[in-house]
């Protein structure tokens, strides 16, 4: 082995045994060193998402052109390409959700379940539960997060976990057709909503909330090296004139998602 690559999210460390000194059969004392790795895949899963709703605007942006041109031709492939891209956006903003929600599992314990409940919680209040358990919440910022992550998880679980019921046509209004609801539902323009939420939600998190230990404290300048680094690498997904589509903006009150 040439060596070690370290790439964007990978933590270097020594487990106990990593670092020795022996003696050789000359008696010369032999160090030895093996570097061990973690990946986190919470900023991997998150460039997904932005990755694939610039290629989501990007095809919804070819497709205006054309429908601009010749409004009775109906630019399928390209319309077909938003569709697709933007429920990755959507499954993979709550991937990068639920890997931060793990993470945090391993310096505070998960929340008990209550004795007598043998109901599953939805995985939104899991996740709101496990932050709420690792980071110092008060009562209002905790239902803003709450509501935030049930909007993100139910547009996970439409792409995910579809009925498979027929359902009424709904209206896509610039080729004047209908369509199936999630055809209209998942598109570049529905689901950048998902994706600065979901960004905002862990960035505000790990930049604004003390943790209950120092592991929780560590790992969010972890997070915030990583999301700084995202909002750098992404700054033309958000719009520079509209300060409400700005990476930073603050979580929003009930009602205002």
């Amino acid at each position: 082995m040439k060596g070690i690559l370290i790439t964007k999210g990978v933590t270097t460390g020594f487990r106990p045994g990593d670092l020795c000194i022996t003696v050789d059969q000359e008696g010369n004392e032999v160090f030895k060193a093996d570097v061990s790795l973690h990946y986190d895949v919470v900023g991997t899963w998150m460039r997904v998402a932005f990755d694939s709703y610039r290629a989501a605007k990007a095809a919804w942006k070819s497709a205006e052109v054309i429908i601009k041109e010749n409004d009775k031709h109906v630019p399928i492939e390209m319309l077909e390409i938003d569709f697709r891209q933007s429920m990755i956006v959507a499954i993979s903003c709550a991937i990068a959700i639920d890997a931060f929600y793990a993470r945090l599992t391993q310096f505070t314990r998960p929340p008990t379940k209550l004795v007598g409940n043998k109901r599953k919680s939805p995985r939104y209040s899991q996740v709101a539960e496990q932050i709420k358990n690792s980071y110092k919440i008060n009562k209002k910022l905790f239902a803003c997060l709450r509501l935030a992550l049930r909007q993100i998880y139910e547009f996970r679980d439409q792409a995910v976990h579809p009925s498979g019921k027929l359902t009424k046509a709904v209206l896509y209004q610039e080729i004047d057709r209908g369509v199936e609801v999630r055809f209209e539902k998942y598109r570049s323009k529905n689901v950048r909503a998902v994706l600065q939420d979901s960004f905002v939600i862990i960035k505000n998190i790990c930049e604004n909330c003390d943790g209950k230990n120092k592991s929780v404290n560590d790992f969010s300048k972890t997070i915030l090296r990583e999301w700084n680094s995202i909002a750098s690498d992404y700054s033309d997904v958000f719009s520079k004139t509209n300060s409400s589509d700005s990476p930073n903006t603050a979580i929003r009150r009930p009602g205002d998602l």
